[in-house]
């Protein structure tokens, strides 16, 4: 399979686990519903500018988009970071109304 068709199975594979229709899908990331289509068809390779927008939009690991590799999404690396002292007053934060917030 080329490096095209490779792309082009991804993209498809993202549009699936978003549970979107492709319409639904143009409209989130903002690349017009032709354009999609020409790249699903293969008529088009997708820009570098609606790669990142797809990548962006669904927190998709640019390496896996592009390449195959690597994990499809990306991971949450701020809690991954986070100990659990820290996560806890994030947590507290967050619940805090507008005027409690610095």
């Amino acid at each position: 399979m080329s490096i095209k068709e490779q792309l082009r199975f991804r993209l498809r594979s993202v549009i699936e686990s978003s549970n979107t229709s492709i319409k639904a899908f143009s409209e989130q990331t903002g690349i017009p519903l032709r354009t999609l289509h020409n790249y699903l068809s293969g008529e088009r390779e997708p820009s570098v500018e609606n790669i990142i927008k797809v990548a962006s939009e669904f927190n998709i690991n640019l390496n896996w988009l592009l390449l195959g590799k690597n994990e499809m999404y990306l991971n949450n690396s701020l809690e991954l970071t986070l100990n659990s002292s820290e996560l806890e007053l994030l947590n507290k934060y967050r619940l805090t109304n507008d005027s409690g917030k610095i």
